[in-house]
Formats: structure tokens, sequence, C-alpha cells
């Protein structure tokens, strides 16, 4: 089974990445260990391979005190989460 994971780089993509790491393992996302360069925000991505997807990215860390940021959560969490679903 191939799974594909999204948020490798944070707290719980970290986790899950290390209890199944493998060939099968595909992880997507923008750091530079990803497999499948893409940025789930503004782009719908192509996934052929995947049996199961994870999804754990996320923008966190802080509370939004601007339009700006709230925007930013919004794309991230929000959108990102719609792209993948539509892929």
């Amino acid at each position: 089974m191939n799974i594909l994971l999204t948020g490798v780089s944070g707290c719980l993509g970290r986790h899950v990445a290390h209890r199944n790491a493998g060939d099968w393992l595909v992880t997507l996302g923008l750091t530079p260990g990803d497999r499948v360069k893409c940025d789930l925000a503004s782009t719908v991505p192509v996934i052929d391979t995947a049996d199961l997807v994870v999804d754990a990215a996320e923008k966190a860390h802080s509370v939004s005190r601007s339009k700006t940021e709230r925007r930013a959560f919004h794309y991230v969490n929000a959108t990102g989460t719609a792209n993948l679903l539509v892929a």
C-alpha cells in the first residue's frame, strides 16, 4: 500500500513519517526531503500512486492578528485541504 503524507516537517507529520518509514511512503510538500513538490495552498497536486492519504499539513504556532495572517491560515488549512481532496 502506498501512503501519501503531507506536512512531514510538522509535529504530527514527522511522527507519522517516523512510524511508517519505507519505500511506500510518499511525502508531499515544499521541504527538501519531500518526494512530491507542491504548495497545496495554491496548487491541486497530481496524485496517481497513493492508496491512502494522510493530511498532516497545517499552519499553526500562532494566533492570527491581522487579515493577512488570517488569510494565510485559511489558504494553508482550508484551501490546502480542499486542493488535496480534489486531487
